[in-house]
């Protein structure tokens, strides 16, 4: 199974044992180097509003509505993972990423991304601008291609501009509807893709 990466904003953060609704998620704590969520940032509470995070390895579930955690515990201040104040202070920036090949060649931006329910990011959903997307749609790409993760860019391997697959533009539709046109017009009696159409019986 794999969860989008929106899906979880704004979404509950409830506790199984006294079914408390603890927060809700404001953002997905991501490790760059192992492409991996490991934690969720939630909403601020309280005067100070200190940063509070979920450690991914707590989430016993993520649902259709609610993420759920064993207990209240298990959601601590920021200040008590030390390991996770880099990644929260400075977050990867995955989602509007810039998505670049070895050979410098622009290949999308990363709206979105998709993960295992252990954390680990699988595929990159990327769009190729608004006019790109319009004809071409969307494509995956696999997290095994990423090589390197900036502020802002995301560099992959040589070659991966060739093996993406985009679905869902408005030129595949019409490409489509042309298709099933030409289809039914070949039917019977109709004009033939190749030759003069048939002869009419005497």
């Amino acid at each position: 199974m794999l969860v989008k990466s929106r899906k979880l904003l704004a979404m509950p953060v409830v506790s199984l044992a006294d079914g408390q609704q603890l927060g809700r998620v404001r953002a997905l704590v991501v490790d760059p180097r192992a492409l991996a969520v490991v934690a969720l940032a939630l909403e601020g509470k309280g005067i100070f509003k200190e940063q509070r995070v979920v450690p991914f390895a707590a989430v016993k579930s993520i649902g259709e509505h609610a993420v759920t955690i064993e207990e209240g515990g298990a959601v601590m201040r920021l200040s008590q993972a030390p390991e996770l104040v880099p990644l929260v202070r400075q977050p990867a920036s995955l989602v509007g990423a810039h998505v670049i090949s070895e050979e410098g060649r622009f290949l999308g931006t990363v709206e979105e991304y998709l993960f295992t329910v252990e954390g680990s990011i699988d595929h990159f959903v990327i769009t190729g601008g608004a006019w790109r997307s319009f004809v071409q749609g969307k494509a995956l790409l696999p997290a095994q291609a990423v090589r390197t993760v900036g502020q802002g860019s995301i560099i992959v391997k040589a070659q991966t501009g060739e093996q993406l697959t985009w679905t869902g533009g408005r030129a595949s539709s019409l490409r489509e509807g042309w298709r099933k046109f030409l289809s039914f017009a070949r039917g019977p009696g109709g004009p033939q893709e190749n030759g003069p159409p048939p002869a009419a019986q005497p």
